[in-house]
């Protein structure tokens, strides 16, 4: 399916029909919430953060730009300043400076979750109040004036030819900021043409790639544990064994942690047998 056919039936799933219910939609956020998860979050009236979580847009990261929404919902809902930054550098807001920014209605611990999604529903949840910059920055000169500096940063980062999607999203923001609806419409084409072109598939070929080596990894973390397990366990047969002959032939045997690399059984000072051991084997022996 065209990227363009993809984008438009997640727009008319998502974007479209959430913020149209005629009940209260209410988004509670637990651990991460980033790129399309939070602009389904946005499209509800309320957000309830869980303490810890993170929220935030790395699409940049990968060459584009937030496709469902997040870029008009976003600079409508706290300072476009802080939005377009967001937005710009990928970086993440955890709960806390999410609901100082005004991106949740409430940060609460797991136990009052229910609480705070009963005041949502109920109309009693306080919301933070919006800033004075949002009116400020309808106004066309404004944007503008924030994008030119904003296109300035960009150029000491990476040149627009190699590198689209910020300034693609500086554009987007300059001249539909004051219209949601065109700003919807402009946002949904520019995602589309953005995922197609080479720089994106090329991060996106990236990410993936770093995450099969993150695998890898941690697959060989788990055998390198289970290897050293299977060993430990090894050693304690191997004890509970020299214990067992001790016992029968009653030989007195001493408990001691020998040096790297040796797993010794002790008679009487006096050393009867030597057992080399793997770096990764628990050292003890009785």
């Amino acid at each position: 399916m065209p990227a363009g056919s993809v984008c438009e039936t997640l727009l008319d799933r998502y974007e479209l029909r959430l913020p149209t219910l005629p009940m209260p939609t209410v988004a509670v956020i637990h651990g991460h919430c980033l790129g399309g998860g939070l602009e389904v979050a946005l499209a509800c009236k309320f957000r309830i953060a869980v303490k810890g979580a993170k929220l935030g847009f790395p699409e940049v990261l990968l060459g584009i730009h937030p496709g469902l929404g997040g870029t008009y919902r976003l600079t409508a809902l706290i300072d476009p300043l802080e939005a377009m930054t967001m937005m710009l550098t990928g970086k993440n807001a955890y709960s806390d400076k999410a609901g100082r920014m005004g991106l949740v209605d409430a940060v609460v611990e797991e136990r009052h979750v229910a609480n705070a999604v009963r005041a949502a529903v109920d109309g009693k949840l306080k919301r933070p109040t919006g800033s004075w910059k949002k009116a400020a920055f309808a106004l066309g000169p404004a944007r503008r004036l924030a994008g030119s500096r904003m296109r300035a940063e960009a150029e000491n980062q990476a040149a627009s030819k190699h590198y689209p999607a910020p300034y693609r999203l500086i554009a987007l923001w300059e001249n539909h900021g004051g219209d949601t609806k065109r700003m919807q419409t402009a946002e949904i084409a520019s995602f589309s043409e953005l995922l197609a072109g080479q720089p994106a598939q090329n991060l996106i070929r990236v990410f993936f790639l770093r995450e099969r080596l993150k695998g890898f990894g941690k697959a060989k973390a788990a055998s390198h544990t289970s290897t050293s397990s299977a060993q430990a366990r090894w050693a304690a047969t191997s004890s509970r064994g020299a214990r067992r002959g001790a016992s029968q032939s009653r030989l007195p045997i001493s408990t001691k942690r020998h040096s790297p690399g040796l797993l010794a059984v002790r008679r009487n000072s006096m050393t009867t047998s030597c057992i080399p051991a793997s770096s990764g084997a628990t050292r003890w022996i009785a």
